[in-house]
């Protein structure tokens, strides 16, 4: 499931042509911290996974399940 997780933070970085180095910036937390995440299949709290669906433009939901609801569907 986390390996699906930052897959999916992945391909929305390019989908929406947003840089890991900004997204970090903007959640507030080191290039590395992102990447020991990822090394280690292990998701970040929940304060964390919500900012980057935030700046993902899309739900915490959607980062783990792959699922969108209805109201993130029609929000963005």
């Amino acid at each position: 499931m986390e390996e699906l997780f930052f897959s999916r933070i992945e391909d929305m970085l390019k989908e929406k042509k947003k840089t890991q180095k900004d997204m970090v910036s903007y959640i507030g937390i080191s290039a590395q911290s992102f990447t020991n995440w990822k090394s280690m299949n292990s998701i970040p709290s929940a304060d964390v996974a919500v900012k980057i669906a935030d700046y993902l433009e899309t739900s915490v939901e959607y980062l783990i399940t792959g699922k969108e609801s209805d109201e993130y569907k029609n929000k963005y």
